[in-house]
């Protein structure tokens, strides 16, 4: 089985100090400001070339370590197992909510809740497709750990 990995470069942006963005929680001292020059590139390599980018990746067991006040931002990495449609949170609700599962090399599951915005613009039919190819991973970065009546998940609003 082939596995495709793609890595996107960013060009032309710029670092801000948290402290002028006040409204915004950020567990960094700087962030990354998108301009309207901004350009996105799609690297075409064999990883010869490929600049080598992070993430700090929480593993899932220490999750529910991260469910404090400050709500620290999270990235998680794993195996997309299943993916929901994008319906209201529950029949008296006026949020929309899509919950996405992903499963780690220990065949532990994560679910997800993608709020508003981000679970309405998930292409669901992209991963449903590249499924059909073999498995697909997604990374998700800057999710917060949360957890409702016991039970442990992550969300992105």
């Amino acid at each position: 089985m082939k596995i495709r990995i793609y890595v996107y470069i960013f060009t032309d942006v710029a670092a801000v100090d948290r402290k002028n963005k006040s409204y915004i929680y950020h567990h960094q001292n700087y962030m990354l400001q998108f301009k309207h020059s901004t350009k996105v590139h799609r690297l075409e390599s064999r990883g010869t070339d490929i600049p080598k980018f992070s993430f700090k990746f929480c593993p899932f067991d220490k999750l529910p370590e991260m469910n404090t006040l400050a709500k620290p931002l999270q990235d998680v990495l794993g195996v997309i197992s299943h993916v929901g449609p994008f319906d209201y949170a529950s029949p008296t609700s006026s949020n929309k909510l899509r919950i996405i599962k992903i499963r780690n090399l220990d065949e532990q599951t994560q679910e997800i809740r993608l709020w508003g915005h981000h679970g309405e613009t998930f292409d669901e039919q992209t991963v449903f497709r590249k499924a059909q190819e073999g498995i697909v991973v997604g990374i998700f970065a800057g999710v917060t750990a949360s957890d409702f009546l016991g039970m442990s998940y992550l969300q992105c609003y």
